[in-house]
């Protein structure tokens, strides 16, 4: 468990959702960059018939992908 404020206190000008959002989104080793794979694409529409546009169940299948 990250505690974001707790970094935020070290980096001047920054808050604890800002380093947070900036770790989820940009450099998280897990988080995957690459272009999506055919099985991702139907695993995606998959989960979309599913769960229909709930994202937040969709995204807990996905990993690497937010």
């Amino acid at each position: 468990m990250h505690q974001w404020s707790l970094i935020a206190k070290y980096l001047v000008g920054k808050d604890g959702k800002q380093i947070r959002e900036r770790w989820q989104n940009h450099l998280d080793p897990d988080l995957k960059t690459t272009p999506w794979s055919v099985d991702e694409d139907l695993l995606l529409l998959n989960l979309q018939a599913q769960f229909g546009n709930q994202w937040t169940k969709i995204s807990q299948n996905l990993q690497g992908r937010r």
